[in-house]
């Protein structure tokens, strides 16, 4: 049977009065002769600088002037507003000190007052370091006046991004319940499951996600972490993972949990004997009596501490449930934990976490599937091996590393939806990339990759350090294989002005060339739709920074006579909220966009009560583990057919030559849509071209035109003057041998051609009651939008004195704006009547096919008085 299908756009308003402005625009023609592109691969060496130009007055004067700009050089090395606290601050100020010489700076430290171990015993790594610490206001130059420090800036510790939510009941089509979009769907829009067709899941690839803990007893995530492969090392087969907030606590003032709240690090030098009848403990613990029947000891002595889970505590039972450590085989081996997650004082009926299977979960309705989950133990003292990479950081920081004894300490690695810093935000960022799909809704990029677990972020700690762990592993070389070959960090700093010069920017892109086998890919905020939001450390030359993208799904069952498996899916749009460029660098950011509104992801499990545990979530939160997993395949790829490990810019190179363009302003969507399949497929010489030119950093696919005074230097501003002209070559290479390419080089720009402006006269009493799957107002564009129109921009505009017209900062009024896509499945050549005539849409107005006839592209949040 035949369809009928019409395609018309709509605009959907909820308002009470708008005017709003329609822009139209497309591509200006293309200037460019046509060349034949390489097929060479890019040389790892990095071309030097051209030599500068001569400069226009004497060298003897440009130093005096230089001189007379920067009245003291230890001045200099604080930031402007660590010298704003230097002139006018009282107290102490925590600052971030950059520096290679520990010894030195503690020394004086303490020589005045300062209490910290750091630099207490000879520091045996060599290398730039970032020492976090409080220091008096009237220290600070003088700390800036030591030799060996470079710099000193404002420390900063990220906050946790609140998980984007639509804020609406459902994010589907009008009508129905129907379910949301899944991560799924949108792995379908970004061509992922074309990737893995092609053999490229992601075995074999670390990834990083540095956020607030991974909880692996999630269904979807039990078995998705990385191991220690290192046969030598003391840790081998345990998982890996760092957490810095714990490791600070621990290494700095010698306290683990419940000591210090929000560590993971677990005290459990509590021991107890067994009544070999009973088996109840011979101590009391924690105001109970536990029962550990039917569990094995070699020594007969038992460890017991508390597990850290909040949610445990504060929506279950009330308290901290217990938490018990044995020596399954050997005397004195504390090789096994039991968490008592039902909380019935019996460690019997719970599951043993060792090193063949350290998720620590229950089942607590039968069905196979874990319903309450402790997380993942990846570390318990022996009395003769430190904790995971504190040995590592004893030796960069020049401080004592402690041995716990042997089943005095467990390390676990949760995902706690009422931890003190970021809840469940990092479990979500994990599933995007590696899900299983056990609860039938989420299905991560790279689901055959495994997760180096970077967790408890945002609580504190060895910040900087995360950084500098992924791209050397356990063992702090890079290069040895226990290091992550990608790292997503969903975090950013919307107070930070300098992006991209900031002290945070320039740390990150000196350990992507430190660690060049480490890429990062890097929210860019949800601070949009204004240009120049991006947010450190997105805005660095060193990351990949990620915008976020649409995917709307149709629902199902599909309409009658509907000939698209997917009734109707409006997919790949750039989202008004997603952060735009560019930096303060003048650098262009985003570099790509990747879905971030909206699908489904993980939480923490023991946030749900038994509900399906996922939520449908968004953000540019999601947008870089998405991409990061992308990456992951783009990594798998690349080794399966190089053998070797994939430089970071140009794994850079290869994601955003494989984008696909949407049309959008290169602010906003970067080089464009990610697209995993064209991505493999350039990574394995299949086919797709590879465009990138030297830089001072090494390769990069984007030019920023200009020099600083004839020399170009990574993280630092490009000048250039009215008049002037810069030119730089461009490599292209082509990734198909076998197929010769011709290349047509060229500019683009958007040139407006047409506007459309109309005001609307609205009154509450027309309007039903509030719905967000019913608009209030529904306006036809399709006669206003030209064939071949490229970007289409909606932008409603009113006056303060309506959204807040008594003057007390509380919204009395305001807009939301709806961009629909129109499908006319039926034929009928419409999908609202009007009526009553009163020119609102009202319960009952809408078509029954309408909730499958349109579909949104995007839409403005109504939180001012200018919504895109």
């Amino acid at each position: 049977m035949g369809l009928f299908v019409r395609r018309a756009w709509a605009i959907s308003l909820t308002v009470l009065m708008i005017a709003a402005t329609l822009l139209v625009a497309f591509p200006g023609a293309a200037r460019a002769a046509v060349n034949p592109a390489g097929t060479g691969r890019p040389s790892p060496e990095i071309r030097g600088n051209p030599a500068p130009p001569t400069p226009a007055m004497a060298p003897a004067m440009q130093q005096l002037l230089d001189r007379a700009r920067q009245p003291n050089e230890d001045w200099n090395k604080m930031t402007s507003s660590v010298q704003e606290a230097a002139r006018f601050g009282s107290g102490s100020f925590r600052v971030a000190i950059l520096t290679d010489d520990v010894n030195t700076l503690g020394t004086f430290l303490r020589a005045h007052g300062v209490p910290t171990p750091i630099g207490s015993v000879p520091a045996t790594r060599p290398g730039l370091r970032v020492v976090t610490i409080d220091v008096p206001v009237p220290l600070l130059q003088k700390v800036a006046a030591l030799e060996r420090v470079y710099s000193v800036a404002p420390a900063v510790l990220p906050t946790a991004p609140d998980r984007m939510s639509s804020g609406e009941p459902s994010l589907n089509a009008i009508g129905g319940s129907d379910p949301a979009p899944d991560l799924i769907a949108a792995g379908k829009g970004h061509h992922v499951p074309e990737a893995w067709a092609l053999g490229y899941t992601g075995y074999g690839v670390r990834v990083s996600p540095m956020d607030s803990g991974t909880d692996f007893g999630h269904p979807d995530l039990q078995g998705t972490f990385a191991r220690d492969t290192n046969a030598s090392s003391p840790y081998f087969d345990w998982p890996m993972a760092f957490d810095p907030n714990s490791m600070a606590s621990y290494l700095l003032a010698g306290l683990t949990f419940p000591t210090a709240p929000s560590s993971w690090y677990v005290d459990t030098s509590f021991t107890a004997t067994a009544d070999p009848i009973t088996g109840n403990l011979s101590l009391p613990f924690n105001g109970h009596t536990y029962n550990v029947a039917g569990i094995p000891s070699a020594s007969g002595i038992y460890h017991l501490g508390l597990h850290p889970d909040n949610t445990l505590r504060v929506g279950y039972y009330g308290e901290y449930v217990a938490l018990l450590v044995t020596d399954s085989t050997d005397p004195g081996v504390y090789d096994t934990i039991y968490v008592d997650l039902d909380n019935n004082f019996q460690f019997g009926n719970d599951k043993p976490a060792d090193v063949a299977s350290p998720e620590i979960w229950m089942d607590t309705n039968g069905d196979g599937m874990a319903d309450l989950s402790g997380g993942l133990v990846y570390f318990i003292g022996d009395g003769a091996n430190p904790i995971p990479y504190s040995d590592v950081m004893g030796a960069r920081y020049a401080f004592p590393v402690p041995t716990p004894g042997a089943g005095d300490l467990v390390a676990l690695q949760i995902g706690d939806a009422l931890a003190p810093g970021g809840g469940d935000h990092g479990t979500l960022c994990a599933s995007a990339i590696v899900a299983q799909n056990k609860t039938g809704a989420v299905l991560g990029f790279a689901p055959q990759a495994k997760l180096l677990s970077v967790g408890n972020i945002y609580a504190g700690g060895f910040f900087y350090d995360m950084f500098t762990f992924v791209g050397e592993g356990y063992d702090g070389t890079p290069g040895t294989g226990d290091e992550a070959q990608v790292a997503s960090a969903s975090f950013g700093f919307s107070g930070t002005f300098e992006d991209g010069w900031d002290f945070t920017a320039r740390w990150v892109e000196f350990n992507s060339l430190l660690h060049a086998d480490t890429v990062f890919a890097v929210s860019s905020g949800n601070g949009g739709h204004g240009f120049g939001t991006v947010t450190s450390p997105s805005s660095s030359s060193g990351v990949i920074s990620v915008g976020a993208s649409t995917s709307y799904s149709g629902t199902e069952p599909y309409p009658i006579g509907a000939a698209d498996a997917g009734a109707h899916s409006t997919f790949g749009d750039v989202q008004p909220w997603s952060n735009r460029g560019p930096s303060t660098l003048g650098t262009s950011k985003p570099d790509v966009v990747t879905v971030g509104a909206w699908a489904s992801g993980d939480g923490a499990l023991n946030s749900f009560g038994g509900s399906p545990p996922w939520i449908v979530w968004g953000g540019t939160s999601l947008s870089a583990p998405a991409t990061a997993a992308i990456l992951a395949l783009v990594e798998n790829a690349w080794f399966n057919t190089t053998g070797s490990a994939l430089f970071n810019q140009y794994a850079k190179v290869i994601l955003t030559g494989s984008a696909d363009n949407t049309h959008y302003d290169p602010e906003v969507m970067g080089h464009g849509l990610t697209n995993a399949l064209r991505a493999v497929e350039s990574a394995s010489f299949r086919d797709g071209l590879a465009t990138y030119h030297f830089t001072a950093a090494g390769v990069a696919p984007e030019w920023m035109a200009g020099n600083y005074r004839g020399i170009s230097y990574p993280s630092f501003t490009s000048l250039l003057s009215p008049g002037d002209t810069s030119t730089d070559p461009f490599s292209v290479e082509n990734h198909n041998i076998a197929s010769p390419k011709s290349v047509l080089v060229s500019d683009w720009e958007l040139r407006k051609i047409g506007t459309s402006s109309w005001s609307i006269t609205t009154k509450n009493a027309n309007e039903s009651a509030p719905d967000f799957l019913r608009p209030d107002y529904l306006i036809d564009l399709t006669g206003l939008v030209p064939a071949g129109t490229n970007l289409l921009k909606a932008t409603l505009n009113f006056p303060f004195a309506q959204l807040d017209p008594d003057g007390n900062y509380v919204a009395n009024s305001r807009w939301r704006v709806l961009l629909y896509d129109w499908l006319d499945y039926n034929g009928d050549g419409k999908f609202w009547t009007d009526t009553n005539g009163n020119g609102a849409v009202n319960v009952g107005e809408m078509n029954a096919s309408a909730g499958t006839e349109i579909q949104r592209f995007t839409y403005g949040y109504p939180t001012g008085t200018n919504i895109e």
